[in-house]
């Protein structure tokens, strides 16, 4: 989640992608070998034996856990040295002092978008990844997994033309005005 993040909010650093990868070995490496004896953490572990899923789960909320503390303990990065990525790459979210610096007037509803954009493309993804492969081992529930993944495309479609647009520097809306 750190690297999507990292996107979505200018606060996000090396540092907190770093500690997340660390958070991540450590993790995985003692949940593999502290739980070969039975791990007793309820729907993680149905008769004792902790499942991939569980394990996953127990590695992606730590790893992001970490990476957020870090994020928030380590110094802010100065913005000024974002504009120039910001002027290129245009991230959509939690990119305020940046763009103000930037010249960039904030569009209005950019926040839901963003959201829409990203349960759509996970629902889209994740129907496809699953669709599939309930289609290939003839699950009937297969079928609920392909419309999640047109209904996310749906979504990501009827919402990214908009996030797309060129937004209009300082630079640019001075020369208009003239």
């Amino acid at each position: 989640p750190i690297y999507l993040l990292r996107w979505l909010w200018w606060r996000v650093t090396a540092w907190s992608e770093i500690s997340a990868m660390i958070t991540s070995s450590l993790t995985t490496t003692l949940v593999t070998f502290a739980t070969s004896d039975g791990w007793r953490l309820g729907p993680l572990s149905p008769g004792g034996e902790i499942t991939a899923e569980g394990r996953i789960v127990i590695v992606v909320l730590l790893s992001t856990l970490v990476s957020l503390v870090v994020t928030w303990a380590r110094p802010r990065p100065d913005p000024s040295q974002l504009v120039s990525f910001y002027q290129k790459v245009r991230p959509a979210g939690a990119w305020g002092p940046v763009r103000q610096l930037a010249g960039v007037s904030s569009p209005a509803g950019e926040g839901l978008a963003v959201i829409g954009g990203v349960l759509g493309g996970l629902a889209l993804i994740w129907g496809l990844t699953l669709g599939v492969g309930a289609w290939l081992l003839g699950h009937a529930w297969g079928w609920t997994a392909f419309g999640a993944a047109a209904g996310g495309a749906v979504v990501v479609a009827a919402i990214l033309p908009g996030l797309l647009r060129e937004e209009p520097t300082a630079e640019k809306q001075n020369e208009e005005s003239r």
